[in-house]
């Protein structure tokens, strides 16, 4: 468990360094005011607002009021913040060039590793048979590919 202020400065590195490495190139400058938050900071923001803690948009921006404000000086309004995301528009071309991926390793784990019969009794054992499960396809995926099979061949890889 990591307090927060590990926590925020973890997930703006990772976000930080993947936003530098995806993007080809600086964003064209727009006329009008800079935005208050950097590409870096408004994504931090999006995937911290994902995390299982808060339980609605509105949670999560009543804890960003009172706990961010240190972090995130210039945080905007909830509206601001939507417009920015939407301006931005980054995650959703991300995902939408990865949604059929993601739903196909959800699909093997779910069809190959059983994932929806965990039979887990305590959050800490599903959270361990899960971890278990993901690492058995990841370790699958790159048998597959060290082998040179496809790497949704999964099934008679263990024979």
């Amino acid at each position: 468990m990591m307090d927060l202020d590990s926590f925020l400065v973890s997930l703006y590195v990772l976000v930080d360094d993947w936003w530098q490495q995806s993007r080809s190139s600086s964003p064209p400058h727009k006329p009008g005011r800079p935005p208050l938050l950097s590409e870096s900071e408004a994504l931090t923001l999006a995937v911290l607002a994902q995390w299982p803690r808060f339980r609605s948009e509105r949670d999560f921006w009543r804890f960003a009021r009172s706990h961010l404000r240190g972090y995130f000086p210039a945080l905007p309004s909830q509206s601001q913040f939507n417009r920015r995301m939407r301006a931005l528009e980054v995650e959703r071309r991300w995902a939408s060039g990865k949604r059929q991926i993601i739903e196909g390793v959800i699909c093997q784990l779910k069809d190959q590793f059983f994932l929806e019969r965990h039979r887990a009794k305590t959050l800490e054992d599903l959270l361990s048979r899960l971890t278990a499960k993901i690492a058995a396809y990841t370790c699958g995926q790159r048998l597959n590919e060290l082998l040179g099979r496809p790497l949704h061949h999964l099934a008679d890889l263990l024979v």
